[in-house]
């Protein structure tokens, strides 16, 4: 059974991703229609809204042959491919288009969207629309991977659906191998999700609580000759060395094993705490002492059915459970700005 509705699963992805970015508003549905709906009906909101102002135009660098001098002629295409003939002329020039990275992006999002199954009507007739409106803009190659961009000033109006339209990309439903079986749609990896979403919202309010910055995911290796790997959600550190520790379990339920690997982990690590996170009802905090180590574990559960305010508390409350352990000084550096976390 799910842990949580659809609406506080696209909360906490959008929050791990984007907590400013992210309007309620835009998800116009109930929590029993599945994902599916949710997902479509968010993406043409975001995206009419993205384009109100109409599609953003950026400039894209071009090689041609032609007939008419515009840019630059690259001589070295010139004379290999024409030796001796003046025309046509091959020219590289910056174009002024609509072809740029973040209408790719999207345009593949709306695309892919549009084939998969359970989406209501409105959406359906929605993504469409949307569609038409990419004129000049080149349609994504089945299988291809979405270009790459990068937020800026320009594309500002574009990030909040851009981060939703990777999301969507991202999760498509994998074809790895051959097989008879094609499953054509796209999949939330609910462990992935939530474990973004304790690791971001725990290193961000450690920014504001603490020196240091976080590292996430961490990776280390636990023997000398490093052949046992190490692999933590987040590590925060200070004055160059790891101070604290935390995993992330959306599965399962507090155990020894986990308990055994924490330990293991804070003893390679040279760290006096580490730091136990499960997705699970409102459960009281468990602390154990270990014996002649000087170690302590932390065992955390957050309530992902709990209202939101609520459950940003509990992540509050562990950030403030870190940073009362921490060896050094808890107040963030005069004049320094908190980290951002990707």
């Amino acid at each position: 059974m799910p842990k949580m509705k659809i609406s506080r699963l696209l909360f906490l992805a959008g929050y791990a991703r984007n907590p400013a970015g992210w309007r309620d508003e835009l998800v116009a549905t109930t929590t029993e229609e599945g994902v599916v709906p949710a997902v479509a009906q968010t993406l043409w909101r975001q995206a009419e809204e993205a384009l109100r102002l109409g599609l953003l135009h950026g400039y894209r660098q071009r090689d041609e042959s032609s007939t008419a001098l515009r840019g630059r002629i690259r001589l070295a295409d010139q004379l290999r491919r024409r030796f001796d003939q003046p025309l046509p002329m091959e020219i590289q020039y910056d174009d002024f288009t609509p072809d740029i990275a973040e209408n790719r992006v999207l345009l593949a999002a709306v695309e892919h969207m549009l084939t998969v199954p359970g989406v209501d009507e409105v959406s359906s007739a929605r993504l469409r629309a949307l569609r038409g409106r990419f004129e000049g803009v080149q349609f994504p190659r089945p299988g291809a991977q979405p270009p790459k961009w990068t937020p800026d000033r320009l594309n500002e109006r574009y990030h909040t659906v851009l981060e939703l339209a990777e999301v969507i990309l991202r999760t498509r439903s994998p074809e790895h191998s051959p097989g008879t079986l094609g499953i054509n749609g796209f999949m939330f990896n609910l462990e992935t999700i939530f474990e973004d979403f304790v690791t971001g919202s725990i290193a961000r309010a450690l920014g504001s609580r603490a020196e240091g910055w976080p590292s996430t995911p961490y990776k280390s290796h636990l023997d000398k000759r490093n052949q046992v790997p190490i692999k933590l959600d987040l590590v925060w550190n200070h004055r160059d060395r790891p101070v604290a520790a935390v995993d992330a379990k959306y599965k399962g339920k507090p155990n020894n094993d986990n308990l055994f690997q924490m330990l293991s982990y804070c003893t390679a690590l040279d760290l006096r705490q580490g730091h136990l996170v499960y997705a699970r009802g409102a459960e009281p905090l468990k602390t154990y002492e270990v014996k002649h180590g000087g170690i302590e574990l932390f065992v955390h559960a957050v309530d992902l059915t709990a209202p939101r305010r609520t459950l940003l508390e509990s992540i509050d409350q562990i950030a403030d459970r870190i940073t009362a352990h921490l060896p050094a000084a808890h107040g963030p550096e005069a004049g320094a700005t908190p980290p951002s976390v990707s």
